[in-house]
């Protein structure tokens, strides 16, 4: 993440139009947050990671299951020192949201009959 974002004070999540993503007790109010821009490969990398968590492209159906995860990714580059087990973390995270969006796209598996 580089430049400004609004994120809730209470949980940490950002704000969009004025409402905590989680809406923790309705309107949240904001506190600005200022990300440093990247100037290490490192830092380099959990950009390059945070873009696969955005959502806005996908069709509804597909962004109310992905918008948890990069809310999730966002608090806890908020609150984890930027170390070798928070870069596991993000990783781990992004699969289990593509296996979650994959899951929708799916087909069901056959319902057992009992045979």
């Amino acid at each position: 993440m580089t430049g400004t974002d609004v994120v809730c004070s209470k949980c940490g999540c950002p704000i969009r139009d004025g409402f905590c993503g989680l809406k923790c007790d309705g309107r949240a109010d904001g506190v600005a947050v200022t990300f440093a821009l990247a100037s290490t490969a490192k830092e380099s990398m959990m950009d390059e990671i945070l873009k696969f968590f955005e959502y806005a492209h996908l069709p509804p159906h597909l962004q109310e299951v992905s918008q948890p995860f990069q809310e999730m990714a966002t608090r806890m580059i908020l609150r984890l020192p930027d170390n070798d087990e928070r870069a596991t973390m993000l990783r781990k995270l992004l699969e289990a949201k593509d296996c979650a969006v994959r899951s929708l796209l799916a087909k069901p598996w056959p319902k057992d009959d009992g045979q």
